[in-house]
């Protein structure tokens, strides 16, 4: 039998199938219909031709009788998937192996590819992603490490190394926050940890002083105003003749005068220093030759 005319049978058993289908569940009929139709075309034949059905028929067998004795039980394919696993998991950390051995000789670029390969065949093992993470630090690819810590992290969050790798990640980056929630994270997996909590200490000295910084900074570009005169809020306090206009217009200095006319207290506030000081400045102003 040519393969052409087996593809033939398989086709009109299909098509026997479905419409079999089609009788059993009359709900189906306009979809199956549709089925059918394209597979007659596709292999010139009509289903409910005689001479088609000597031609193609395989009777006594079905599709479904076929299909049972091509697949086998579930128990094999489990068997053969946890053999083929365990073998796969060999030859993924003998590549880790391999990458571990690179990181050690400084070839960083290399390391990157054998634990590329180790994450290839066992995608699901945190320990090749938080490998990799370190050759790409040395490399200071520092975005890449960072990715495949949290890579790391998501397929094992249990796996502490993945929480500190991330920290120093985040420090060397200078995001000072980031790498004590991480290190923090660390520490409730691996309580005690000294990397860690030396790490943590590290990063939340570097948060301080960044933060101490960014205060000064905001104090430098925000100059306060100078100081004025004692009971004068805004009052220029010497060195050199005030502003007329702008004592006028004044609102402390103008309720100041208005409450000292009220009270009769002029001759107090001619005692005060400071108005003596600004009334010899006003003389000397007066006095002096226009510029």
């Amino acid at each position: 039998m040519s393969k052409s005319e087996t593809k033939t049978k398989l086709a009109f058993a299909i098509c026997q199938f479905l419409k079999a289908e089609m009788a059993a569940n009359p709900h189906t009929e306009e979809s199956l219909e549709v089925a059918v139709q394209c597979l007659e075309s596709a292999y010139d034949f009509e289903c409910d031709d005689v001479e088609a059905e000597a031609k193609y028929d395989v009777s006594p067998l079905t599709l479904e009788g076929i299909f049972e004795k091509a697949v086998p039980s579930e128990g094999p394919i489990v068997e053969e998937f946890e053999e083929v696993s365990a073998a796969q998991k060999a030859k993924a950390e003998s590549l880790k192996d391999e990458g571990n051995q690179c990181l050690k000789d400084f070839a960083y670029e290399k390391a990157v590819q054998k634990y590329t390969e180790a994450i290839q065949i066992d995608p699901n093992n945190a320990v090749y992603y938080c490998n990799r993470a370190a050759a790409h630090m040395k490399l200071n690819d520092l975005d890449a490490a960072a990715a495949d810590c949290l890579l790391g992290i998501e397929k094992n969050p249990e796996y502490s190394k993945a929480y500190g790798r991330l920290g120093a990640c985040y420090y060397q980056q200078q995001k000072y926050s980031k790498s004590i929630e991480a290190y923090q994270k660390g520490l409730e997996v691996a309580p005690g940890n000294k990397v860690y909590l030396d790490g943590l200490k590290q990063a939340e000295n570097k948060a301080s002083d960044q933060a101490s910084r960014a205060a000064v900074n905001t104090r430098s570009s925000n100059p306060q105003p100078p100081a004025g005169m004692p009971g004068m809020p805004g009052m220029p306090g010497g060195g050199g003749m005030p502003d007329l206009a702008g004592l006028m217009n004044n609102p402390a200095l103008m309720q100041m005068a208005q409450q000292v006319m009220a009270n009769g207290g002029m001759d107090e506030l001619l005692q005060n220093p400071a108005m003596r000081d600004m009334a010899a400045k006003f003389a000397e102003g007066a006095m002096r030759p226009p510029q």
